[in-house]
């Protein structure tokens, strides 16, 4: 049985850089976020477990949180003219991890 994994997630529409090694970082586009992971907007495909990094600001009551953090790609389809890609966190600062639950509520 199939367990519905983005009911945690919230609707987050900002820029992002996307950056993987060896390339040139990549100007994407939030589409939502959860305490593990977020979904991002981008022009060309990427590889299903692809390792990269993320930045960000997350704005929380206020303050505004910079947030940079290793994910790696669970998925990747084509939506509306761009790619919906999903990824999940891996070593979330503890004052981006703090900032980000604030946020989820």
């Amino acid at each position: 049985m199939l367990v519905e994994q983005r009911k945690s997630r919230k609707i987050f529409k900002v820029k992002a850089v996307l950056a993987v090694a060896g390339a040139s970082p990549i100007l994407v586009r939030t589409v939502d976020i959860g305490a593990a992971g977020m979904s991002v907007a981008v022009p060309g495909p990427l590889p299903v477990g692809l390792a990269a990094t993320i930045n960000f600001d997350l704005l929380v009551d206020g303050t505004s949180t910079p947030v940079s953090t290793a994910v790696k790609v669970g998925s990747c389809i084509f939506s509306s003219g761009d790619f919906k890609v999903s990824l999940s966190f891996s070593g979330l600062a503890p004052a981006a991890s703090s900032a980000l639950t604030r946020f989820l509520r």
